[in-house]
């Protein structure tokens, strides 16, 4: 028995997962819990876990690929006999070559298709009745040549009439005309297959015969590939037709097939550099993480932002935590979480319904990381420990490091701080407000006893007087460093 291992749905957002590397091979035993792969997410690179017991059977996805959640990447058999790698096939899915064609009707079976049965019962409908003939006609064994030509319809049976009126009728050969396959229509036929005339030659029955319903399934539509090679569904490809899209430039799905809802939200995107216009280049895909924050960074800039600065005195701030050997970006988030208690406006966030407003300060502060940008949050900032506070920054600055942050250690802030007092050059900065978030202060570097503050705000939830209140507070807490170092 094989148990699918399946790409698991590791954060809120994630549609695909990147295989980074596989921990174990195939035949390897495992035991549920143990690790059998790593898989980059949006954020960080997460474990894969066995649910069962048994030995890694093949076929491993590949390293380096996005997979669907919900995909198999693997599975767990009973035995080590049966981990094989090369068979991927269950036995509910028998390789194709073993369906035969259909082999050609034998000349003495002579049973009548649906499609073709109007017209015959149409020309025994017309013929004279004679008491040799029985009355089906198109199933007697042996039909002698009719007296006079046959009135039937001419896209299907003129072939037929032809062939009685050429070719006398033969006991050895009984009804060939009512059983053989339509020949090629001559230059004088309708090219209309008999099949599809059925309908209109016995629209009283046409419903019930399994031939019509065929018929309309043959008719319908499916994917094409355009002169590109790209495919996609019959709207996707009028949708975008319609919105001027080049499907070209529209990510398809999973099945690799371009859908409607991918044609619009290509059309709400910005329109690509044009390339061909400078130098050679290489394409370079993006990871997980990337493609998260560039997403993220579209949807912010629809808040309504502003933003107020203030130059606050933070060298007694810094001489402080140098001496403590503690983080100065961890002592003006914990500044910030206090003067939030004062200003609690600044802890809510704007949703259609109303304003949230938050019982627990969580800061969320900017971290760089080689793969880009990330915030891992400090939870209830205002209300714990300053010497909890600095382990649990100490803890996740390493998740960071080695790419282990789980989502719930940089989901859910309600304020952001973002430091760049690092790098002397910078005197000032602002940032784009993150979602979820009232505000995000941005920190410069130190000039003169002084570093420049700056206050980016969404203007659904704060006023202009209020980012100025909030930077005047923020400042005095600072200037309090006993009690904000304690």
């Amino acid at each position: 028995m094989k148990e699918p291992i399946t790409m698991p749905e590791l954060t809120d957002t994630m549609s695909t997962g990147r295989l980074m590397r596989w921990l174990k091979q195939v035949g390897d035993p495992v035991k549920s819990g143990d690790t059998l792969a790593e898989v980059e997410t949006d954020k960080a690179v997460m474990e894969v876990e066995a649910f069962h017991d048994g030995f890694l059977a093949g076929p491993l996805a590949a390293i380096a690929t996005d997979i669907p959640v919900g995909s198999a990447i693997a599975y767990i058999t009973d035995t080590a006999a049966d981990a094989d790698a090369d068979a991927p096939a269950s036995p509910e899915e028998p390789a194709p070559a073993a369906a035969a064609p259909v082999p050609p009707a034998p000349p003495k079976a002579t049973p009548v298709p649906a499609t073709s049965a109007a017209p015959a019962a149409a020309a025994g409908a017309n013929a004279p009745a004679s008491p040799d003939e029985p009355a089906p006609a198109a199933v007697a064994p042996v039909r002698p040549a009719p007296p006079k030509a046959t009135p039937v319809p001419a896209t299907s049976a003129a072939p037929a009439a032809d062939a009685e009126a050429n070719v006398p009728a033969s006991p050895e050969k009984p009804a060939l005309a009512a059983v053989a396959p339509v020949p090629p229509a001559p230059p004088k036929a309708a090219p209309v297959p008999a099949k599809k005339v059925a309908p209109a030659a016995d629209a009283d029955t046409a419903s019930t015969k399994p031939g019509v319903q065929q018929a309309h399934v043959i008719q319908a539509a499916p994917a094409s590939a355009s002169s590109s090679g790209v495919r996609a569904s019959p709207y996707a490809r009028s949708l975008a037709r319609d919105l001027g899209v080049d499907l070209e430039k529209v990510a398809p799905g999973p099945d690799g097939i371009v859908q409607p809802a991918a044609v619009v939200r290509a059309f709400g995107q910005p329109p690509a550099p044009n390339l061909d216009a400078g130098p050679s280049y290489r394409m370079e895909p993006l990871s997980s993480m990337r493609q998260a924050m560039a997403k993220n960074m579209i949807a912010c800039l629809s808040t309504p932002t502003f933003r107020v600065s203030a130059r606050v005195s933070i060298q007694k701030l810094r001489e402080t935590a140098a001496a403590k050997k503690i983080s100065l970006t961890v002592l003006i988030a914990r500044a910030c979480a206090i003067t939030i208690k004062d200003i609690p406006i600044f802890n809510a966030v704007y949703t259609p319904d109303g304003l949230a407003r938050r019982d627990r300060v969580d800061i969320a502060i900017a971290v760089d990381s080689p793969d880009g940008l990330i915030t891992p949050v400090l939870r209830d900032v205002g209300e714990r420990a300053l010497a909890e506070l600095v382990g649990d920054w100490h803890t996740l600055r390493d998740k960071v490091k080695h790419r282990r942050l789980a989502p719930q250690e940089y989901q859910g802030g309600t304020f952001y701080v973002s430091n760049l007092g690092m790098f002397p050059a910078v005197h000032d900065f602002d940032a784009i407000l993150p979602l979820g978030a009232a505000a995000i202060l941005c920190v410069g570097a130190e000039s003169d006893g002084q570093a420049s503050f700056t206050l980016s705000c969404d203007h659904r939830v704060v006023s202009g007087a209020d980012g100025a209140r909030f930077l005047q507070e923020l400042g005095k807490r600072l200037s309090e460093v006993d009690a904000l170092s304690s």
